[in-house]
């Protein structure tokens, strides 16, 4: 994995560890350039690898499956800050993007369209 992919978990790992101001701001540095650099990948991979007779519904598919886990993620995340501490959802949070990550990363093909 790139250290460009690595950066939204690492900064999550920071965030939900750090007492400490300085580090805090660091990381939510690193974080928004790490979701800036993965946000826009998935969209366009989807687009890439769906047949062009399809590509509406795989994009509409998409999408309302990040709206899903708009919905729910704090919910869930929220509860598991109530059950452990925020640092640990945060920590939960960390190792589910990193684990999205390498999957991403493992297993994606490019379609051969240009």
């Amino acid at each position: 994995m790139a250290l460009l992919e690595a950066t939204a978990p690492l900064a999550l790992a920071l965030i939900a560890w750090t007492g400490d101001a300085a580090v805090f701001l660091g990381a939510a540095l690193l974080l928004a350039v790490g979701t800036s650099i993965m946000g826009p990948a998935p969209a366009a991979y989807a687009a890439n690898v769906a047949p062009d007779e399809v590509r509406g519904l795989a994009m509409g598919l998409y999408r309302s499956a990040g709206d899903l886990g708009f919905v729910l993620g704090p919910v869930v995340l929220g509860a598991i800050a109530d059950a452990t501490t925020l640092g640990g959802a945060l920590a939960v949070n960390a190792v589910i993007v990193l684990a999205v990550t390498l999957l991403f990363g493992a297993t994606a093909r490019e379609s051969g369209r240009g």
